[in-house]
């Protein structure tokens, strides 16, 4: 058994590897990743560290890691300051634990939140968007589209 204490609580901020041998951990600007019989408060047991500047939501896809040797994982970052919200897909090798580049990314405009969805062989992504306020004035509860990225 594991605890921890948050600010505020999401459920995705905790995820696990389609097999369940890697748990992965959302802090602030970074991904741990840790074997799943490990302690978050055992830093020592944290196998890498996925290290990205202003993404909030991230989805692990659920290719299993012990037929790949490298998992997608798709990280949303939020519209800020004029800059327009994006999503990126990037590769952990679960042997060496090294992060790739991105794999490819989406532009999405206007975006503060989203939901990440695989599908089950890991192979396309959905993107549903959402924003609080709608600049167009267009309507009153903001606006919603969907995306859909290839792995």
């Amino acid at each position: 058994m594991v605890s921890m204490a948050m600010k505020s609580f999401r459920s995705d901020i905790v995820q696990y590897s389609n097999d369940e041998r890697f748990v992965f951990k959302q802090i602030t600007n970074e991904v741990q990743v840790y074997p799943s019989t490990a302690s978050f408060q055992d830093n020592t047991a944290m196998v890498a560290r996925l290290q990205l500047k202003g993404f909030t939501q991230y989805k692990v896809s659920p290719q299993s890691s012990a037929t790949a040797s490298a998992v997608p994982v798709a990280f949303f970052f939020p519209a800020t300051g004029g800059n327009p919200g994006r999503v990126s897909i990037a590769t952990v090798n679960l042997t060496t634990f090294e992060v790739s580049e991105p794999l490819g990314s989406r532009t999405i405009f206007g975006a503060s939140e989203a939901s990440l969805l695989w599908n089950s062989t890991a192979t396309a992504l959905l993107i549903y968007s959402r924003s609080n306020v709608d600049t167009s004035g267009a309507s009153y509860y903001g606006a919603t589209s969907v995306y859909f990225m290839t792995a």
